[in-house]
């Protein structure tokens, strides 16, 4: 471990026995990842110091309204940074395996923020996963432990709703989960000079369609010619052109360099997650995957709705002690409906099936009454056609959509579990159509930490299978 005041004198003489540029290559070197290491530490000194002048109050003296106001006035630091340097020092005091890797050095600026931004979900289970946290990201690069935490608060955001829904007497997996494309916002406004304004936000997997869209065209553009790496087109302009032509044709399929087909979107799920079982600790969580291919996370319903038209590659892989993967195995898997199926399910349904839509057949996608991975097969009796907004709705909105055993007709309800008449694709709703008092199939779970009744049950079931087997219980974790 660097000490901070040898490093400090250090990189003064440094700097102070010349200039930069005249150092040989292996000085620079050296000066380069000191004065980095230096700043983190610096960074952290900066942290604690405002934490203590906070704590004290001192700041009230100079008739100053906050911490941040005083710093900002008295230093090179904006308003928003000294700011934010002083919650990082309050949020710092509640978490101390935090705030001693950050004096340490174990842990960056940027790896600190995401642990204090992770610690907003749910503080409680945050304290009791704050050192394992602190180890698990450690080691890894400030991408990868951004995945990890922002996978860790979506479990406990979700577990959270869980505890809650078992609080109120009902079943932990009965939470609808939330559908991240609702949130998404576009803005096209014209400017004073007649320009035009795009400004958008989209949920990942979203994004990720679109941007995977773009690179087709403007590859496309470069196969053809009409591109060149020396034309002098920043990727701005070619992707400016490449929206404004896919909005007029529509998706260009693609290739990547390799010459594989391009995909829409790529995501990695794991079994254990597919199935809907809940994460028990930090080491299960290492071991899971729900995300898109650049290791953005994704909900488990995205996943599903995605896998409704996906080709499937299934790895089995094995996983050593040390972390290190072999894959097994690998086949593909293909799920999507054939073009004999997308003919007959056009003449069938006539459209999205769901009530009041008039979505034609080329603007729907095939949905598995069924999902796939729950044994669901690909054939007519278990595909419908939906459109991609109530393709959300089904998936991630928590509307129900079954066909029953016993007369083969579709039956919908509202996430509540109300029945909803449904209607042939194109007629109107007649309010006096009697609905079905069919009760909707069980929906999985989402994706989650245990419960804390899962976590005593499975406690339970544990200690009950010892005495089964004669073994003595373990004593209870101090």
């Amino acid at each position: 471990m660097v000490t901070l005041p040898a490093s400090l004198r250090d990189l003064a003489d440094r700097i102070e026995g010349g200039e930069l540029a005249d150092l040989p290559d292996a000085a620079t070197t050296d000066l380069v990842l000191a004065a980095v290491a230096v700043s983190g530490r610096v960074d952290a000194l900066v942290t604690q110091a405002v934490g203590v002048f906070d704590a004290k109050t001192i700041w009230r003296a100079g008739g100053a309204r906050s911490c941040g106001g005083w710093l900002a006035a008295r230093s090179e630091l904006s308003r928003s940074r000294a700011g934010g340097i002083s919650a990082s020092a309050r949020d710092l005091r509640a978490c101390p395996a935090v705030e001693a890797a950050y004096g340490s050095g174990v842990l960056g600026t940027a790896k600190v923020r995401m642990l204090l931004d992770a610690r907003q979900a749910w503080p409680d289970r945050f304290s009791e996963a704050e050192a394992d946290l602190v180890d698990r990201i450690a080691p890894l690069s400030v991408a990868h432990a951004a995945v990890v935490c922002a996978t860790w608060a979506a479990l406990a955001e979700a577990a959270r709703a869980a505890d809650e829904a078992e609080r109120a007497g009902e079943d932990a997996d009965s939470v609808p989960e939330p559908d991240p494309a609702a949130e998404n916002r576009a803005h096209l406004s014209p400017t004073l000079d007649g320009r035009w304004r795009l400004d958008a936000d989209y949920d990942p997997v979203t994004g990720a369609e679109i941007a995977s869209a773009v690179k087709a065209w403007i590859d496309r553009q470069f196969d053809q010619g009409t591109y060149r790496s020396d034309d002098g087109l920043a990727l701005s302009q070619r992707v400016a052109a490449a929206l404004a032509e896919l909005t007029r044709r529509g998706a260009t399929p693609g290739q990547t360099k390799h010459g594989d087909p391009r995909p829409s979107v790529s995501i990695h799920i794991d079994s254990r997650t597919l199935a809907g079982e809940p994460v028990i600790d930090l080491d299960d969580l290492a071991s899971r995957c729900c995300s898109l291919d650049d290791g953005t996370p994704i909900t488990r319903a995205a996943a599903e709705r995605l896998l409704c038209t996906a080709r499937v590659a299934a790895l089995l892989l094995r996983i050593s002690e040390n972390g290190s993967i072999e894959t097994v195995g690998v086949t593909d898997l293909l799920r999507d409906a054939t073009r004999k199926q997308r003919r007959a399910l056009k003449l069938r349904d006539g459209g999205c099936v769901f009530t009041g839509c008039h979505a034609p057949p080329d603007q729907c996608e095939a949905h598995h009454l069924i999902h796939w991975e729950h044994g669901g097969p690909t054939l007519l009796a278990n595909l419908v056609l939906l459109c991609r907004h109530h393709h959300h709705l089904i998936h991630e909105g928590g509307w129900h959509l079954w066909r029953s055993l016993l007369d083969g007709d579709l039956h919908l309800a509202r996430p509540d579990g109300t029945p909803v008449a449904l209607v042939p694709h194109g007629q109107l709703i007649d309010p006096s159509v009697p609905t079905s008092p069919e009760k909707p199939p069980p929906r999985p779970s989402r994706p989650r930490f245990e419960t804390r009744r899962e976590r005593h049950q499975r406690e339970h079931d544990r200690q009950r299978d010892q005495r089964h087997r004669g073994r003595p219980p373990d004593p209870p974790p101090v």
